[in-house]
């Protein structure tokens, strides 16, 4: 989610129709919503969108899928969700969840949620130059205020940049 920005409901909702790894495209159409388990159309209509995923993004999906899939057929169980429980059905929200804050307490020290992961998103593509509209657009929000507000507290690299270009300013040579 770090690569796409993709909200958990909608990570957990693709089916295999959903990522053209081909074309490199990623067609968000439909959530989960985590208390009634069920899929439908996601939080607003600017939701619905298209995102371009990067060759890195496509070879992970690619693997990701081949396991979701061997791992339910595995068991005789078949399945076109991107990602599965062993069974084919939609993973558990909360177990999605739990593994990863297990697992980044295990690996970096400190629990990671899903929603970090869309934050670093946004603020990796700030960094990289990227507009406001554009990040909003990706993110799926109806409004870029929305995301000036919520996601796009500057990197310590772009705050770095902008006071150099502060401390080059000079009045006294």
């Amino acid at each position: 989610m770090s690569l796409s920005g993709l909200r958990i409901g909608e990570a957990i909702a693709l089916n295999a129709q959903d990522v053209d790894l081909k074309d490199q495209v990623i067609r968000i159409n439909k959530t989960i919503f985590p208390a009634s388990k069920e899929i439908g159309p996601p939080k607003t209509g600017s939701s619905i969108r298209d995102i371009h995923i990067q060759p890195e993004l496509a070879k992970v999906c690619s693997e990701i899928f081949l396991y979701t899939k061997q791992e339910a057929l595995f068991r005789g169980y078949r399945t076109e969700l991107f990602l599965s429980n062993t069974r084919g059905d939609y993973i558990s929200y909360l177990v999605y969840k739990d593994v990863l804050k297990k697992t980044s307490l295990e690996v970096l020290g400190f629990e990671v949620t899903p929603h970090m992961l869309r934050h670093t998103h946004a603020s990796l593509l700030l960094a990289k130059g990227m507009s406001v509209d554009s990040i909003s657009r990706r993110l799926g929000h109806e409004d870029s205020q929305i995301t000036r507000q919520i996601y796009l507290h500057m990197t310590s690299e772009l705050k770095r940049q902008e006071e150099e270009k502060i401390d080059s300013i000079r009045l006294i040579i």
